[in-house]
């Protein structure tokens, strides 16, 4: 029996010995064969019981448009990458919308930026806490990436203020036309999906994206002596009301809030009732 060379095993690849590249290619490393890149890209990525779609064949589907979780993009062409500039460039007014929470550290306003940053960060963190075992992460971060660039034109507003919140969807959705309307068709299309999905809290990856942007700034509020609630003037029965839904999307999530109100209230930053 041959024994194969250090360098055969290299030009084989992973594919069962079957060898990568044409008559006079570089010799090749399992690391150039797309079909052991794209396998070791979804192993790494998958994270357990949750997983995020990778792009197959990264440096194979330029010619056709560039793929992603299945979806075929038109090619790209000077005009589509001036909308899209426009959009980037429009959507950096984010960093300028104040929210009421405050940071745990300086005190100041959170923006909007920054929230939604914080957003994905919970989510990559704790996705293994949503009530779905095979929960689409990378959907989730999309629809919280984008959820608040509607408040660009709608502006911020404060989860309690009930005469705010009577027309918010409707000036939300008018804004969401007008910034989603800047991309290509295509992606104005996923973009506005994504947001009345998060809107509408039905699928999962929805009621996990909406549990974690009702748990981040009741976390901000914990951790600064209830702030934005003192401020305001908010109670604990309207902070549970606000926010009881978090355990449509994780019940483990929702259990913990619940110990954080309660050493709130117990700490004297949070009312039981008004003027208590």
């Amino acid at each position: 029996m041959t024994q194969k060379s250090p360098a055969s095993e290299r030009n084989t690849g992973d594919r069962g010995g079957r060898a990568i590249g044409g008559p006079g290619s570089q010799p090749a490393t399992r690391f150039t064969d797309p079909g052991y890149m794209d396998g070791l890209a979804n192993q790494a990525i998958r994270g357990g019981r949750h997983w995020i779609p990778v792009p197959p064949r990264f440096g194979f589907a330029i010619a056709a448009g560039w793929r992603f979780g299945g979806r075929v993009t038109p090619p790209a062409s000077p005009e589509r990458l001036a909308r899209q500039i426009r959009f980037i460039v429009e959507v950096d007014k984010l960093k300028e919308i104040f929210r009421q929470t405050v940071l745990i550290n300086s005190r100041r306003a959170e923006n909007d930026a920054e929230h939604s940053w914080h957003l994905c960060l919970l989510v990559i963190t704790l996705a293994e806490h949503a009530n779905w075992p095979q929960l689409d992460v990378l959907r989730v971060l999309k629809m919280l990436i984008l959820h608040d660039l509607v408040e660009i034109d709608a502006g911020d507003t404060f989860a309690y203020d009930t005469k705010a919140m009577v027309y918010q969807h409707e000036r939300e959705a008018v804004a969401a036309d007008r910034i989603f309307g800047l991309l290509p068709p295509d992606q104005q299309g996923e973009f506005r999906a994504l947001w009345d999905e998060f809107e509408a809290r039905q699928t999962p990856e929805g009621k996990f994206a909406a549990a974690v942007d009702r748990f981040q700034p009741m976390l901000l509020n914990c951790r600064t002596e209830g702030a934005a609630w003192r401020r305001h003037g908010i109670t604990r029965d309207r902070v549970i009301a606000r926010n009881s839904y978090i355990a449509e999307g994780s019940t483990a999530l929702w259990e913990y809030a619940a110990r954080m109100i309660e050493e709130t209230v117990a700490a004297g930053h949070l009312a039981v009732q008004s003027g208590s």
